[in-house]
């Protein structure tokens, strides 16, 4: 089969969980499959050098930065509309145009799209062609995480009205989505109970072994290894509790256990209630 990879930005580097996804599907559907990727971005060499091997067609189609200014307006442009700000900020007429002619050729046997923002850039023609892989609906993630307990009122309020938004923009598109693909079974059901869509599976994550990472051979007597990008506000939630209500009952089981949170930016948050525990606490 030939299939059109769509997305909305170049997710490299690998730093995200979502550009993990991406690269990893892209990698194993070529060794079946003929692929032809096309990005929205400034600068997609690395994306370029990382799926030469696995794309025979990549086209980068170059946008400008966006100001701060323009994102301000952006923010607020999208409360009036009640369309998220990360579809409105990734607009692209030039992305559009491409992406049609590309479509519109006929020769794609399928459409991948790896995030909703890219949704925008595919004429409704290509429609029954498209299988959208969101991961998480943001409308379900962000009424989760408004019930975690390191929110203000007025981050609470905030995210409520950014989950409404994308509930109003996922009615919109999702149903119209030859299929849109989640990361697990419990969040295909939420959207099917919530939503009655009827066009919605899961893949789960897939990944690839790394030599460099830590083996369990590696490992000290008593490590406790917690990782995760640490400014995601259901890590930072997570590991907060786990020092708060756990670890203390660890230690006292187990005096020797070190607990070392590894992860990129973490809130001052985990730095202060990793305080109390002096160097049974590696950040």
């Amino acid at each position: 089969m030939r299939l059109l990879v769509v997305m909305a930005d170049c997710q490299f580097p690998l730093r995200a969980g979502s550009a993990i996804i991406c690269f990893n599907n892209i990698r194993e559907l070529s060794s079946r499959h003929i692929i032809s990727l096309i990005c929205c971005s400034k600068d997609c060499v690395e994306g370029r050098l990382a799926l030469a091997g696995f794309a025979g067609e990549i086209i980068c189609v170059n946008t400008k930065q966006v100001s701060s200014i323009k994102k301000t307006f952006y923010n607020a442009f999208s409360l009036i509309l009640g369309i998220p700000v990360a579809v409105i900020m990734n607009r692209s007429s030039a992305m559009r145009r491409q992406v049609k002619a590309m479509t519109e050729s006929g020769s794609f046997d399928a459409i991948l799209l790896y995030d909703l923002s890219a949704i925008q850039y595919c004429p409704p023609s290509a429609y029954n062609k498209i299988v959208v892989n969101i991961e998480d609906p943001q409308s379900i993630r962000l009424e989760r995480m408004r019930k975690l307990s390191i929110w203000s009122l007025r981050e609470k309020i905030k995210l409520f009205l950014h989950e409404k938004m994308f509930r109003r923009y996922e009615r919109s598109v999702l149903p119209k989505m030859a299929k849109v693909l989640l990361l697990s079974e419990s969040d295909a059901q939420d959207l099917r109970s919530k939503e009655g869509y009827g066009n919605v599976g899961y893949v789960p994550y897939g990944v690839t072994g790394q030599g460099e990472a830590l083996t369990l051979e590696a490992r000290t007597s008593g490590m406790i290894v917690f990782s995760g990008n640490m400014f995601h506000p259901p890590n930072v939630d997570g590991i907060l509790y786990f020092l708060e209500k756990i670890y203390s009952l660890v230690l006292m089981a187990y005096p020797v256990a070190t607990l070392w949170i590894v992860g990129a930016k973490p809130d001052i948050r985990i730095h202060r209630a990793a305080a109390k525990f002096g160097n049974r606490v590696v950040i």
